[in-house]
């Protein structure tokens, strides 16, 4: 959908529905991608980009919609897409909450709890196009993507590892794209015991068109030559499932392999996500030191849908890393940035919610590490 026809669009959308009126304003969109186990919970991505959300406005308003429709659908939604509109300046936001479901002929079925809309219905040609719109919005550094062996956000299946070897709940979201470009969505839960796994297939045009659901009790890690199979086993059904197979690492990229930090308060291991990184190392082969820099989402965007975590810093405090730093300090953050930088968690003042930003330092590297508490 070209930005021109969009305009138009959401002109016309204004001009003819008396629940909007020429001064709303789309403050923000949430989107929620709906898993089956809900003990975990799901993640809500937050977007602000002004053309996002205008185009997202601009695809709801192709929507045919039958108000005095009641629909039961047969399954959970895929999406839930919520819109944060200002009607007027210090008035309360009106929320508008839009169930959706990807059908497999590309068009969309829609359930809205605003009264002049209610169950609609989006043709393929504007919800192909749609949906296109919404999965890079949930899958931008949320998902593990694995296209042939060529892995992306590979960090974040990291962190899954280090969690299941901690025995902490967490889950993990992955896109494999089939030989012919065909994406399936794996959404992994780990419960501390054991494994929820989802595959949908319903993109697949050579698979079976259906969302498999499965239990297992392991992750396995199996080395073959230069390959690393992670295979789940103790599965229902007594096989096997491959999960992702990817290249071991060589002696010079264990090199710039970033820390990993274990963080405990009390008898509570503390959830950390790495963020911005310069890593400098030295390879061998070549005599040269080289310095690998990343720029990431602030700790206040990193922690945006993220619980916090209960704490008292007067209870026992154990911070350590693979390698041990040269320096370690603690930033607090808040929406605007940084509002303390302290050398020891003791020295913290702040109570209630706050983001935690630990910089460890290594020589001429740093590393950061991110995470939400509430300190009593």
């Amino acid at each position: 959908m070209k930005r021109i026809l969009v305009c138009a669009v959401l002109l016309l959308l204004v001009g003819c529905t008396d629940e909007q009126n020429d001064s709303s304003i789309i403050q923000r969109a949430v989107i929620e991608r709906v898993v089956s186990d809900k003990n975990i919970g799901t993640e809500e991505i937050m977007v602000f980009d002004q053309e996002d959300l205008d185009d997202i406005q601009g695809y709801l308003s192709e929507t045919k919609w039958q108000p005095n429709v009641e629909a039961e659908m047969a399954r959970e939604e895929d999406v839930v897409l919520r819109l944060f509109i200002e009607l007027e300046k210090n008035l309360p936001e009106r929320i508008n909450t839009y169930r959706i479901w990807y059908e497999q002929d590309h068009s969309i079925t829609i359930l809205s709890n605003v009264e002049t809309e209610g169950y609609g219905r989006l043709n393929a040609e504007f919800g192909k196009p749609f949906k296109e719109l919404l999965q890079p919005l949930i899958n931008e550094k949320k998902q593990v993507i694995d296209r042939h062996g060529q892995i992306e956000n590979e960090e974040l299946f990291e962190q899954f590892l280090n969690d299941i070897e901690a025995n902490n709940e967490t889950l993990l979201e992955m896109i494999r794209y089939t030989i012919e470009g065909d994406p399936i969505y794996w959404t992994i839960e780990y419960n501390g015991q054991h494994f929820s796994i989802e595959i949908d297939n319903r993109e697949d045009a050579f698979g079976s068109k259906t969302v498999e659901n499965y239990q297992c009790t392991q992750l396995d890690e199996v080395v073959t030559g230069s390959l690393i199979d992670y295979n789940f086993t103790g599965c229902d059904g007594d096989f096997d499932i491959n999960l992702l197979s990817v290249e071991k690492t060589t002696e010079a990229s264990t090199e710039l392999k970033i820390p990993n930090i274990n963080f405990i308060i009390g008898d509570q291991t503390i959830k950390t996500y790495k963020g911005a990184y310069s890593w400098s190392s030295f390879d061998a082969s070549t005599g040269e030191t080289t310095t690998t820099m990343t720029d990431h989402a602030s700790p206040n965007q990193m922690m945006e849908a993220v619980q916090e975590i209960e704490v008292n810093l007067n209870e026992p405090v154990e911070i350590t890393f693979d390698s041990e730093p040269t320096k370690v300090e603690f930033n607090i953050w808040n929406e605007a940035g940084i509002i303390s930088t302290y050398q020891s968690l003791e020295e913290i003042k702040e109570t209630g919610p706050i983001i935690l930003e630990i910089v460890g330092y290594w020589n001429e590297s740093r590393a950061t590490y991110v995470t939400a508490l509430k300190v009593e």
